[in-house]
């Protein structure tokens, strides 16, 4: 994994173990759409996608048991001042404060519900 994968994994196995003895918890991985097309021209960035969900998957299979959320988040493109400003990309992103609104739907259903791996993409989008 990259850098950024190996930070990632480093982080939830730090706080697996207290959300184990809590019995709760949500951990909510951003991955990418990318991480179930492949990307000629950016195979590492999508192998490392595929790395976080994969990764979330194993992990919510890993720790159901203690009552902890691990949700995949595959976005196509948000609008970030990266997408915008760096990429250039303007049409057809996702508006980041409706993503973080599925946040926050994702967060707040009960402890019991999981949606487990969500592909957000604007109705438009052909990817």
């Amino acid at each position: 994994p990259t850098r950024r994968s190996s930070d990632l994994t480093n982080v939830i196995e730090y706080v697996l173990p207290i959300m184990r003895k809590s019995r709760s918890g949500t951990i909510i991985n951003l991955s990418s759409l990318a991480d179930r097309y492949p990307r000629p021209n950016n195979a590492v960035y999508a192998a490392t996608k595929a790395y976080i969900k994969s990764f979330s998957d194993s992990l919510r299979l890993q720790n159901a048991k203690y009552n902890i959320r691990i949700v995949n988040l595959a976005p196509a493109l948000v609008a970030t001042p990266m997408v915008n400003d760096v990429l250039g990309i303007k049409d057809g992103t996702i508006d980041i404060k409706d993503f973080g609104e599925i946040i926050k739907f994702i967060y707040i259903q009960p402890q019991e519900i999981c949606i487990r791996d969500i592909v957000i993409a604007p109705t438009s989008y052909e990817g």
